[in-house]
């Protein structure tokens, strides 16, 4: 019975130990994930959150993390402050999506969209000069671009390595053809980097495009894990996917 007992004894300490072994190992593990690199706090969503929901309802449905400064978006959320609260989010955001500060808007920006049937709206922070606002409306049809680190040892057909892009040396970078015509919905011009700056200052605007669901996951992907940009496009423009363009073959003839 003494046997018996003591060998039960030793059961229980070992699986104590051994649970505790494990949440040791995944406690180091997430730090040397961190280590060596600036821990910045993010917002994720912890669910889907529909577009127009306000940001001050949206904190319920976000989770607190810490990532790595260098793979996530410059304008990504930590928190939500009194400033914020009133704003709305653009567009949907799929679980597991980063908040940045591009993807909330006033209201009135939010509700003067027209979104077509069946599709959704998806919001792309796009770099533009003065002009930006008018080269870009409702109703003209674009290309996306993505451009992204590429995976080490693939290509033709560059892959994404996943990580957020960053310029760094022995990172090679490829830009390929995300989606070949979807319809602009919206422009919204934010303030310019530099309120002082002359008219020819380059600026943000948020560009919200119609799309289907397929066309929307890899969009935010993309805007997730690379730098995105926008081609105006109309009937007679030749638009077709390709291998893409990445740093060693940029200034090949051809093309």
């Amino acid at each position: 019975m003494n046997r018996r007992i003591l060998a039960i004894v030793i059961a229980v300490l070992l699986a104590v130990v051994g649970t505790t072994a494990v949440l040791i190992y995944v406690n180091n593990a997430d730090a040397r994930a961190l280590e060596g690199k600036e821990p910045v706090p993010v917002l994720v969503a912890e669910e889907a959150i529909p577009a127009g929901t306000a940001a001050e309802a949206a904190k319920s449905l976000l989770r607190a993390e810490n990532m790595p400064a260098e793979s996530v978006p410059s304008d990504v959320l930590g928190s939500i402050d009194a400033s914020l609260e009133n704003l709305v989010t653009s567009a949907p955001l799929a679980p597991g999506q980063l908040l940045t500060r591009s993807m909330l808007v006033e209201r009135s920006a939010q509700e003067s969209i027209a979104l077509p049937k069946g599709k959704l709206a998806v919001t792309i922070p796009v770099e533009a000069g003065s002009q930006g606002e008018d080269q870009l409306s409702s109703g003209l049809q674009v290309a996306v671009f993505d451009t992204f680190t590429v995976e080490q040892g693939t290509g033709p057909g560059f892959i994404p390595s996943g990580e957020k892009l960053t310029f760094k040396k022995g990172n090679n970078h490829a830009t390929r053809l995300l989606l070949p015509k979807v319809e602009v919905i919206d422009v919204v011009a934010e303030k310019p980097r530099n309120e002082e700056s002359s008219a020819s200052s380059f600026g943000k605007y948020l560009v919200t495009v119609a799309v289907s669901q397929r066309e929307a996951e890899k969009l935010i992907h993309a805007l997730n894990t690379g730098t995105v940009s926008l081609a105006q496009v109309n009937d007679d423009s030749k638009v077709k996917s390709g291998v893409g363009i990445d740093n060693r073959n940029l200034f090949n003839k051809g093309g």
